[in-house]
């Protein structure tokens, strides 16, 4: 059950090691029986195959609200995607916009009168 073993300082006490507590399920100080070994394993592999089921779900609705925000953000920018492919394929062309841009200083003075 326990194993005795003598220290190397003196021999009159023995010493008592007992294994880790982690290595019993059960409470009495026994390792646990081939049916109880089994039904942990059953456990933990039902355990691991529900949290495996839930990510599953979790990625697939992750996913979902991904494809439908990225629809959405096409829908919504579609005009401007539009307009902005004209204006590419009009600057290859060479095309002349209407623009008129004049270049220049403001310079303003301010007269203070009281």
């Amino acid at each position: 059950m326990f194993d005795i073993t003598f220290t190397a300082e003196t021999t009159d006490k023995p010493m008592r090691h007992r294994p880790p507590p982690f290595l019993f399920l059960s409470g009495n100080g026994r390792p646990p029986s081939l049916l109880g070994r089994m039904l942990a394993s059953v456990a933990a592999v039902g355990i691991f195959v529900l949290a495996f089921t839930v990510s599953i779900f979790v990625l697939a609705g992750a996913l979902a609200v991904g494809a439908i925000a990225w629809g959405w953000l096409m829908w919504k920018t579609r005009v401007l995607r539009r307009d902005l492919r004209a204006q590419m394929e009009a600057a290859q062309r060479g095309e002349a916009r209407e623009i008129t841009v004049i270049e220049g200083e403001v310079i303003r003075e301010e007269s203070r009168r009281r």
